[in-house]
């Protein structure tokens, strides 16, 4: 499962990932959580933390903050990542992944700009059952 919490209320989208963490083991959460900076992390890192299994428990969170709102991911020029082989080519390589996703991982992006409604991470949230709010 996955989730797409974007807007500029950040209040609302820490309390929808704090709601996520409370649903973790209270004694191993912390070690089956996975925090990302979506700015300069690879398609491949989120993919390792989603695989890793989770360490003595049943579940794993992976949450990525701004994987698409730091940039404008199939909307015009890239801003904020010069450096980046093409943010197409991030959501082409996370729209064949997100098939894969393992039962056990929960994960999160949590973008601090509202995305469009055409975006191609919502697009992909409706496509794959993602929870987008």
């Amino acid at each position: 499962m996955f989730y797409v919490f974007h807007g500029e209320d950040e209040f609302s989208r820490s309390e929808a990932v704090a709601q996520l963490r409370q649903k973790m083991d209270p004694v191993m959460g912390d070690l089956n959580t996975t925090v990302l900076d979506g700015r300069s992390s690879s398609v491949g890192d989120l993919q390792a933390a989603c695989d890793a299994i989770p360490f003595m428990g049943d579940r794993r969170l992976v949450i990525v903050h701004d994987f698409a709102s730091s940039a404008a991911v199939g909307k015009g020029p890239r801003r904020e990542r010069p450096d980046a082989s093409g943010d197409a080519g991030r959501l082409h390589d996370l729209e064949a992944y997100l098939p894969r996703l393992p039962e056990s991982t929960r994960l999160v992006f949590a973008e601090s700009r509202s995305l469009p409604d055409g975006h191609a991470l919502l697009r992909l949230a409706a496509a794959h059952g993602g929870d987008v709010t």
